[in-house]
This record gives C-alpha cells, structure tokens and sequence, in this order.
C-alpha cells in the first residue's frame, strides 16, 4: 500500500470514529440522567465486592485568615464485601489508620491492634456503603458529557445539591447551614451501568469565631474497580 493510499485510509478511518461518536453522543444525551443513575446505584450494589480509591480534602479559606487557608487531605484504599463489610487504609499526613466496618460494629486500628470503637467515621465512611448510599436522594440530575475511567468508557451525569438536598443524605437528615451547596459527578460505565468514579465538592460557610476563615470547601473523589470480584473483609480477633 502506497503511503498515499495509507493516509487516506487513515482519513477515512478517522472520520468514521468521530461520527461514531457524534452518534453516540446523540444517543446518550436523550437518555434520563437520574434514571440511569438510579439503575447504576442498583447495580453496583447488587456487586458482591469491589475495591476502591477515596481521596479527600478539606479547605477553610477567608480573606482576613492568618496563616492564610487551612487544608488537610487524606487517601484511602480498601474493599467493599456485600452486602455490610469494609476494611479500609486510610493515610492523612504522616498517620496511618486502618478501619474495618462490619454492619454497626467498627474495628480500629492506629499501630498498636484492633480495638472496638463506638465512634461513628466521619464524612463517607460512616458505614460499608455510605459513598454509594451518598448518591441517593434528591438532587438536580444533568448529562455531562462522555468520560474515561480506567479505560472504561463513561457515561457522566452531574447532580446540583440545594441544602436540603445535603441535608438529606448527611448524617440521617442532619441540619446544614442554609448556604450549603453540592455537586456530584459520577462516571458510570457505558456498557454495563456500574459506577466506576464519583467526584464530590461541597461548600458551606464558616463558622469564623475570629479566625477570619469565610469558607469551607470539602471534595473527595472514590474510583471503583475490580467490580464483582469476591473480597474477604474478616472481623478482626
């Protein structure tokens, strides 16, 4: 083949995947974006394990802050067994703790063993399905375009949370200050309707007691893979 032959069908090649996606997106984009994202909440619960990524910061910002803003960020790695086991590996700064939830009893470890606590996790760890049950509720649900997840085509969908929305998934309905604000982006895969990424940014005022800090802006992103694979969360003895 001549190297003109092989540009041109190279073009044509090039064309036709564009108008693949052209028509995809079309397709896509008539979908009902809380629709799917109910069926894929479903789905990737009905898993019996999976493994994930959370990574989470915490920024408080004010123009008259000292010190200027205050941030703190954590990482962690685990495993999901159905239907109510995590273990997870959580690294914030220069401390390492491991958590392991089995229904309402939580393990704690921070180097020294196990020991049994009664204190809830905070924020989405709060119980083995907390970041999924997060998407639950009400919420503005709009397509935000196709994605990439691990090499996973995506479907995206964005939801708007209003501070009633938030304060229906945070702590059982806990009250919110009336600024608060929300986004969720999830990824769910575009073949098989599982939930491979969730993005989450929340914003509130601050409560400043003279710190001159004005606002608080949570984030945290949790990726999923290994969907469907058996994952072995024991109590620890």
């Amino acid at each position: 083949m001549t190297r003109r032959r092989r540009l041109a069908t190279l073009a044509l090649a090039s064309v036709a995947l564009v108008a693949v996606v052209l028509a995809l997106l079309v397709v896509v984009s008539r979908d009902d974006p809380a629709g799917r994202l109910d069926r894929a909440i479903v789905a990737t619960e009905r898993l019996d394990g999976l493994r994930f990524e959370l990574v989470a910061r915490v920024e408080a910002s004010g123009r008259a802050a000292t010190g200027g803003p205050l941030v703190s960020d954590a990482r962690m790695t685990g495993e999901y067994q159905a239907p109510d086991r995590l273990h997870v590996a959580i690294e914030a700064g220069r401390q390492r703790r491991e958590l392991v939830i089995v229904g309402g009893r939580q393990w704690v470890d921070d180097g020294a063993g196990y020991h049994q606590t009664v204190a809830t996790p905070v924020g989405p760890l709060r119980d083995a399905r907390a970041p999924l049950t997060f998407l639950r509720g009400s919420g503005s649900a709009s397509f935000a375009g196709l994605g990439l997840a691990r090499g996973s085509p995506t479907y995206r969908i964005r939801v708007d949370l209003s501070a009633g929305a938030l304060a229906g998934r945070l702590f059982d309905g806990a009250a919110v200050p009336p600024d608060a604000r929300g986004v969720i982006e999830v990824e769910v895969g575009l073949l098989d309707d599982l939930i491979r990424r969730q993005t989450v940014e929340i914003t509130t005022g601050a409560d400043a007691s003279g710190s001159g800090l004005e606002l608080v802006r949570t984030t945290y992103r949790v990726e999923y893979w290994a969907h469907g694979e058996p994952q072995q969360v024991r109590e620890p003895e």
